[in-house]
């Protein structure tokens, strides 16, 4: 069983945001998987930011393998692998009259995620309708996952998810961007 220790810094972070802010958390029991992405998701990378990581962050990264310097020793240069923190997925369904349902989020296979801030932006191509939903979640399990209902119009309509997951070993990954298109209709 792999453990991980919560750095300081972030642990501090935590406690003042569970203390004073009203937020969602979810936990994962051990013996149950994490829930997977729907079957008909377009899925793209969740990468690895060696370049905007803390230290902590870094040094478990390297640990892994990852984020090893390829610069001159003065500069820090990472080498980043694209989809090695798991992967991200967006998938827009039509559950109602000129209504979209968007589903998203990412899989961590480099442990359990503690944060993600996340953007989806969406446009509907035939009327030219935008619109866009953001949020900051604190998180404890590798899938984190959010669903989100809007009027669109009926159209074709296509949504961006993009965003950054810390992990718990304070690993710091890139979320997306991953995009899907629908058309939305009218009943």
């Amino acid at each position: 069983m792999l453990t991980f220790t919560l750095p300081k810094a972030l642990a501090a972070l935590l406690a003042i945001a569970l203390l004073t802010i009203p937020v969602g958390i979810a936990f994962a029991d051990e013996g149950i998987p994490p829930t997977p992405a729907p079957t008909s998701d377009v899925e793209g990378p969740m990468s690895v930011n060696c370049d905007k990581m803390n230290s902590e962050g870094l040094k478990a990264a390297q640990q892994l393998g990852l984020c090893l310097s390829t610069g001159d020793g003065m500069t820090p240069d990472y080498a980043e692998k694209v989809g090695n923190c798991g992967i991200s997925w967006m998938s827009i369904s039509n559950p109602a009259s000129g209504e979209a349902q968007f589903d998203f989020g990412a899989s961590s296979t480099l442990g359990p995620i503690a944060m993600v801030s996340w953007n989806v932006n969406w446009v509907n191509w035939s009327t030219s309708n935008t619109g866009a939903f953001a949020g900051f979640d604190f998180w404890a399990s590798s899938t984190w996952y959010q669903s989100r209902r809007t009027i669109t119009g009926a159209g074709l309509v296509t949504a961006s998810l993009t965003g950054e997951a810390t992990l718990w070993n304070s690993i710091l990954c890139t979320i997306g961007p991953v995009t899907d298109s629908r058309y939305i209709n009218w009943w």
